[in-house]
Parts: structure tokens; sequence; C-alpha cells
């Protein structure tokens, strides 16, 4: 579960960008984040990646108030989490494989473990046949399929992604937007921020707009309701 309690987040310089944030986000949810460039989307997907904190109220994720977290257990808190972003941020110099294989060796996993869970994962995502493929070699949509898998393989209880479909045509997006949907139907809590109009239209989940820093529209089934 995810609370926003009455969040509010300003800078130094006075800019305030969210106020008076709530929300509640149940596990197994598929939520959309939505607004215009600049509505505070961004500054929310930080703190559900612990980047930053709220300047007022709070914001706990999986019973953790992100405020309070020492700055020692942030790495473990995040292990709970899977991110997806728009420009991928594959290692180069690795393959498909030891692109997935290096996310659960920050968590110590053990090579049986790899050996077995590896294989399970890249044919979850279609990319059993590319295992031995370095990026260079991949399309938009196979890169984003590798980090989808590298996101979902250490089995986090939330996934976020981050316009994870920005930098592909529309059928590929459509493609990245349904194994999202699959992930959730596992159990995965899915939380996309994104200006994709149409996938956010057809897939009829919660959406959650963001205008100003303020939420102004709460919907289940909801649409996206702004011109890009």
């Amino acid at each position: 579960m995810i609370i926003a309690r009455n969040v509010g987040k300003r800078y130094e310089e006075g800019n305030e960008v969210l106020k008076n944030v709530n929300f509640i986000i149940d596990k197994g949810e598929f939520v959309f984040l939505v607004g215009a460039s600049g509505a505070g989307k961004s500054t929310l997907i930080k703190m559900f990646l612990r980047e930053t904190v709220p300047s007022e109220g709070e914001f706990i994720m999986n019973n953790t108030n992100i405020a309070t977290l020492k700055h020692k257990d942030i790495p473990y808190f995040r292990r709970a989490l899977g991110v997806v972003f728009q420009d991928f941020r594959l290692l180069e110099d690795m393959t498909v494989y030891e692109n997935v294989e290096f996310a659960m060796t920050i968590v110590g996993a053990s090579k049986r473990l790899k050996r077995k869970k590896i294989p399970i994962i890249l044919n979850q995502v279609g990319l059993q046949s590319r295992a031995k493929a370095y990026p260079s070699q991949l399309s938009g949509g196979e890169k984003q399929r590798v980090a989808i898998a590298r996101a979902i393989i250490n089995n986090p209880s939330i996934l976020v992604a981050d316009e994870p479909t920005g930098n592909l045509d529309p059928e590929t997006a459509h493609e990245i937007m349904e194994l999202l949907n699959e992930i959730n139907k596992k159990g995965t809590t899915v939380i996309v921020a994104t200006h994709a109009k149409e996938i956010v239209d057809d897939m009829q989940k919660r959406v959650i707009a963001i205008e100003n820093g303020t939420i102004v529209r709460d919907e289940e089934k909801g649409v996206y309701g702004y011109e890009n």
C-alpha cells in the first residue's frame, strides 16, 4: 500500500511543486499518473523512488514513512521497487542476460537462483532468443523489455515506470503496456507516469491527474484528459 497524506513539496528557492496531495494506492493496483509538463509528476516519481521527501505531510510506502527512513536503509527499501525509465538505462557492455543478472547480483542472489530465474523472466518478456545480444543490437522495444525484465527479476512489490513508451512507436508502445498489464495481473502494483493519451484512454485503468502540483482528478477507469 502507498499512502500520500497532505503531501507538499517546496524547494529552497520557494518553488512549491506539490500542494496537499492525498491518495491511497492499494496492493495490486494499476495506476496512471498524468498531467501536463511541470504539473508535479516528476516530483511524485522521485518520492516513489525515495529520491526526494515531502516538505510537509506523509508519504508512506510498504509501511515505511520515506521522510524518516535512515540513509543506510534506503538501498534495502528500494529492493522492493522495480523501476523502468524512458531511456532504458541498460549497461551497454553487457548482454541481455548479463543486464538482468546484474540486478540479481546487487541483491546477493546465488548463481543457482540466477540460472533458474533469468531464463523464466526472459521468456516472460519475449526475449529468450536474445539473451546473448548486446543493447546496440536491440530495437527500442527490445531494450525496454530488457529494462522491464531487470526491474521485475527480484520480485518487487511495486513497479514504477516513468514514461516507459516515450521513445517507442505506437505499436511497440502498446506491446510494452500489455506486458506491464500482465505483470500487474500477477500481483505487482504498477504505477505509470505518462503523456501517452491513447494508451491511457484505451486501457481504462485508474487515473490520477495532477495540475499545478495538486490532484485534480482521481478516477477508476479514467481517461487522460489533457492535451499533450
